[in-house]
């Protein structure tokens, strides 16, 4: 008799936290935030975006500076720039284990003193950071928190609904202040 009062005076909740789990796994299956183009796309994500194959055959990993001298635009090698802000070993490892990427032949670590420094803050966006019992909603929850307000801002008349601004984002280059001549 209780446990009969208990799931219609509980089955409203329930029912609720049916509808938020399915709605984030639905969320976190379909990629809506790394394919809709609404988002600014991390570095691992950009990389994904633009080399959706199973496996890379070529890997080259660093960090930052990485991604500023190895330009795919430029070359013929045919490696995939696995250059990432704030990458670490760590997270080449995380990356591995963790069933992120596959490596096909070759794995060319390009580290600088910020990749080997695994004490260093990354970014905590690389979907690797996520814990198995962290709920998309939160995991994304910055990103999400920002869409959902601009486009009630929007709703209310004081802004715009948000466009589809990154499709074509692309990794940020840093350039020093040497020309080519030195």
């Amino acid at each position: 008799m209780k446990f009969a009062r208990f799931l219609k005076r509980g089955g409203f909740i329930a029912a609720v936290l049916i509808i938020v789990l399915l709605a984030d796994l639905a969320l976190s299956a379909s990629g809506f935030v790394q394919r809709s183009g609404f988002f600014w796309l991390n570095d691992f994500e950009i990389t994904r975006r633009d080399h959706p194959e199973e496996v890379w055959d070529r890997v080259i990993f660093g960090s930052s500076e990485l991604v500023s001298a190895y330009r795919e635009d430029l070359t013929t090698a045919d490696y995939v720039n696995l250059g990432m802000d704030y990458g670490t070993v760590r997270d080449l490892v995380e990356m591995l284990e963790g069933g992120h990427i596959k490596v096909g032949s070759e794995l060319v670590l390009a580290l600088g003193w910020g990749a080997m420094y695994d004490d260093m803050d990354t970014n905590p966006t690389y979907e690797w950071h996520r814990k198995w019992y962290e709920p998309y909603f939160y995991f994304q929850r910055d990103r999400l928190s920002e869409f959902v307000t601009d486009n009630l801002k929007a709703l209310l008349g004081q802004g715009e609904i948000r466009r589809r601004i990154w499709t074509g984002q692309q990794k940020a280059f840093y350039y020093g202040n040497m020309t080519q001549e030195e």
